[in-house]
């Protein structure tokens, strides 16, 4: 045998060895719960300790921020810039929300062309510049 397929070995045993060496005694781990038990201890750690917002405030929060979003113009703006990028095609939804913060909103849009059937998607944004002034973010 060359040393080629030797060395991996050797290199494998020697990471195990210190990886060994280095671990810490880990608490044993919790019994197996319910599925809806661990995706609600997953949500928790991934939200730093906090406890999921539940879909009501959820949902009470985006409509907050859509009729804000309407009354900075930009829903009638961003009918106005997808029919001008896509002419011809009919919105079948549109939806609309910030993105990280007010500074960013971001457009979802579900469409069927006059060349393709098919129900199609497009994103699409404005990132604010200054005061009410935004500009379009528009990827082909």
């Amino acid at each position: 045998m060359n040393g080629l397929f030797s060395r991996p070995a050797v290199l494998l045993t020697v990471l195990v060895m210190i990886s060994g060496c280095s671990q810490k005694e880990q608490p044993a781990p919790p019994a197996p719960g319910s599925v809806a038990q661990r995706v609600s201890d997953l949500e928790t750690y991934v939200n730093n300790g906090a406890a999921k917002q539940n879909a009501d405030t959820m949902a009470a929060e985006a409509q907050a921020d859509l009729i804000e979003i309407r009354k900075l113009g930009l829903v009638d703006r961003a009918h106005r810039d997808f029919t001008n990028h896509l002419p011809g095609s009919q919105i079948e939804e549109l939806n609309l929300g910030y993105f990280r913060d007010t500074n960013l909103v971001w457009c979802s849009v579900y469409y069927r062309s006059p060349t393709n059937a098919e129900r199609q998607s497009h994103d699409f944004g404005y990132k604010r510049v200054f005061g009410t002034n935004w500009d379009l973010i528009w990827s082909p």
